[in-house]
């Protein structure tokens, strides 16, 4: 019989949603103990990814390092959703990778990616390289998007097939569709990418692509025209300390502390997302939420591996670059039309369904 064992914590992430406001009453070791606990709590766009496996594939669940497990299993396909933002900077445990392939089955990784630099240029390490042959030479491997495939087509890895990122499939429904009517705008979830304090953006790169499309949003708070909500991707903490960042310290963290908020349910993330009638900003999953919800989202692209996403599955974007805060809201909801997306939905879903079907993951009854 076939078996599926997935990478996961078991944690479905009960935790209520919370108000930015709210993490200032709590205290150090309950902060840490609701965004640091679990493998997945850092950054919800990780555990989007993660739960909707949890919820999608008939798999059962194993921690990484559970080796007893992983001998006994005699699975026939590994699930892991880790390759999901590789880059040289990160570490690479070869050695870890090493052992779980010689359990002898297929490591099948799912929304596999990697971090790029500003400009789209990366490299594979010979640990990687040595890696993803091994994997490639049992099972294809499933990558975001076309730069990626190139990569690892570029390094000899031949055996990868294109399938976007899963996240979008959560609810296993073909003909899911997002509304394209373009409906008066009163509410709008807004998301935002720090990123200028790590991995390869300074922060004067920061204040050159990205500060502007933050205040922009600030100053529609600010002017009351409009209902803006902040959905938060990252951990307080660290959301705190960036915040120092920035001149107007003041008022964006009034902004922060009137309309932040954290999701740590899938579920809880998707019902409030259904009440907001837009979507927008430069967190990939902070608008892939919204699109599970049936709310219309436009991308702005703050990398190559948001672009690829966003051009394997005809998500309306634009680049970062491409913001103009001279230009109304409802400027940017014209751009967000979903006849594409919509079109070319239930390829995407069977191409996905095709690769796990290929590759020896279970999925559950749909």
């Amino acid at each position: 019989m076939t078996k599926t064992l997935l990478f996961y914590n078991g944690d479905w992430h009960k935790q209520r949603p919370l108000k930015f406001s709210e993490c200032f009453n709590m205290s150090t070791s309950e902060l840490l103990s609701i965004f640091h606990s679990g493998n997945y709590r850092k950054n919800t766009g990780t555990f989007l990814m993660t739960d909707c496996l949890a919820k999608n594939l008939d798999a059962e669940y194993v921690l990484p390092y559970d080796f007893e497990k992983l001998r006994d299993s005699e699975a026939n396909a590994i699930v892991t959703n880790a390759f999901h933002c590789i880059s040289p900077n990160f570490v690479f445990d070869k050695e870890y990778w090493q052992k779980i392939l010689n359990l002898n089955t297929k490591l099948v990784p799912m929304t596999f990616g990697f971090r790029y630099h500003h400009n789209g240029d990366f490299y594979l390490t010979k640990e990687m390289i040595y890696i993803f042959k091994q994997i490639a030479e049992r099972n294809e491997i499933g990558v975001r998007g076309e730069i990626a495939a190139n990569i690892l087509n570029h390094y000899g890895i031949k055996n990868v097939r294109i399938v976007g990122c899963h996240s979008l499939f959560y609810h296993m429904n073909r003909k899911f569709h997002v509304d394209t009517k373009n409906t008066t705008i009163e509410s709008i979830n807004f998301n935002f990418n720090q990123c200028f304090s790590e991995y390869y953006q300074t922060h004067i790169e920061f204040c050159n692509t990205s500060l502007h499309v933050f205040n922009y949003f600030l100053n529609l708070y600010n002017s009351q025209n409009k209902s803006v909500d902040y959905t938060m991707q990252t951990a307080f903490m660290k959301e705190l300390i960036n915040y120092g960042n920035f001149t107007n310290f003041d008022k964006v963290r009034d902004f922060a502390m009137s309309k932040g908020r954290y999701f740590f349910s899938v579920d809880d993330w998707i019902a409030a997302l259904e009440l907001n009638d837009f979507s927008i900003g430069t967190q990939f999953h902070g608008n892939i939420a919204s699109i599970l919800a049936g709310t219309p989202a436009l991308l702005i692209t703050i990398d190559k591996r948001m672009e690829e996403l966003a051009n394997y599955h005809k998500i309306p974007s634009i680049r970062v670059e491409e913001f103009n805060p001279n230009k109304s809201i409802e400027y940017y909801r014209e751009l967000s039309d979903y006849s594409e997306f919509n079109h070319n939905y239930s390829a995407t879903y069977d191409n996905f369904v095709d690769y796990c079907t290929k590759n020896g993951v279970m999925l559950k009854k749909i």
